[in-house]
């Protein structure tokens, strides 16, 4: 009924940092109007460093009682982002 916002994510993160660990923590710490999140890029370079990853996250923006705006989801993501940093050993790109 009300419409949906997306809003991405590219992080690098280390090699060794499993894909099940980062869901595991988007899970847990995702802000309540977030209804969805996947996965949609995952790339290796030596020009990223040998040692790291780069993924790319897209996060859904819903509620079913209202449409959000564009400030409160870009306030939330932001908040989202920074959380996610101080919770894994990640970076955003």
């Amino acid at each position: 009924k009300f419409p949906q916002m997306r809003r991405d994510i590219a992080i690098l993160a280390p090699k060794t940092l499993p894909y099940k660990e980062i869901a595991e923590v988007i899970t847990k710490f995702k802000p309540k109007n977030i209804t969805n999140f996947f996965i949609f890029d995952c790339f290796e370079s030596e020009k990223i460093g040998a040692d790291k990853k780069s993924l790319a996250f897209g996060f859904i923006y819903q509620t079913a009682d209202r449409t959000l705006s564009d400030e409160e989801v870009n306030k939330a993501h932001e908040k989202f982002s920074n959380l996610l940093c101080q919770k894994l050993p990640i970076t955003i790109r």
